[in-house]
């Protein structure tokens, strides 16, 4: 990478991948850059001009005409911000969206919808966790709040977009208290649900997507303590989770000098 960087990725419908702003390892502070990765050259490059505050924890998504959104983040005071802007590959360049988002967010997550439509769900302002969403419209650059607001505060939550159209939103954290509940998103409504039985461990900051048979995984993350070796699926059909066959259940933990805990 051109600069070291803590950061979200997202692959754009031409197959590079577009890294936006993030921590700067090398002075340690935000970044208002951001490089593309290029899969046929297998190198960066730079993203011609800069966001217009350096930001870290943003809402990321690639929209269906190639271009992708960037919405929200943490400035260098801490600060949730509002801003959003749109990265175009045929100029290389960002430029802001035609309206901001009606609330300051970070650590939220971004879904584009199957309409084309990006779900902008949770996240943390002044240090709290809330429960709103709003949507972005591309084809009017604003954003709207969802009609309903989640059923729990998270931030820092998984997000899936399922093959019915639903968005499943995942642990996180609500203020400090990690969270296993997880809720649907119906776009058909504009409102969101409990699913069926929460995850079976509280997870912040895991790994999810869907798989090919439907369901969803949700991997890793933390418990707010420590890293977790866990994963398990989402079934849309009972809505509900289940551990993966080989959870760390099955086998002995280890402690430092390698003797069965």
């Amino acid at each position: 990478m051109i600069t070291g960087r803590r950061t979200r990725a997202v692959t754009l419908k031409s197959g590079d991948v577009l890294e936006v702003a993030g921590f700067g390892s090398l002075n340690a502070t935000d970044l208002v850059s951001a490089e593309i990765y290029h899969a046929k050259t297998n190198s960066f490059s730079v993203v011609s001009n800069q966001l217009g505050v350096a930001v870290e924890r943003v809402c990321l998504a690639a929209l269906p005409d190639g271009t992708a959104l960037e919405a929200g983040g943490q400035d260098t005071n801490g600060h949730a911000v509002t801003q959003a802007e749109i990265y175009d590959p045929a100029t290389n360049s960002f430029h802001p969206t035609a309206g901001a988002m009606n609330t300051a967010r970070y650590g939220c997550t971004a879904t584009t919808l199957k309409d084309g439509m990006v779900l902008i769900a949770g996240g943390i302002d002044s240090g709290i966790s809330i429960a709103t969403a709003e949507i972005y419209n591309p084809a009017t650059g604003t954003f709207a709040f969802t009609k309903g607001n989640m059923v729990n505060r998270r931030a820092f939550h998984q997000a899936v977009l399922l093959a019915n159209g639903q968005v499943l939103l995942a642990g996180g954290l609500e203020d400090l208290t990690p969270l296993a509940g997880a809720e649907l998103y119906d776009p058909s409504s504009g409102t969101f649900s409990a699913t069926a039985g929460p995850l079976n461990v509280e997870r912040v900051d895991a790994a999810s997507l869907q798989l090919s048979d439907g369901r969803a995984l949700i991997a890793g993350g933390t418990d707010g303590s420590s890293a977790l070796d866990t994963a398990e699926t989402y079934n849309p059909a009972t809505s509900t989770f289940s551990f993966t066959a080989n959870t760390y259940e099955h086998r002995p933990h280890l402690t430092v000098g390698g003797d069965s805990a």
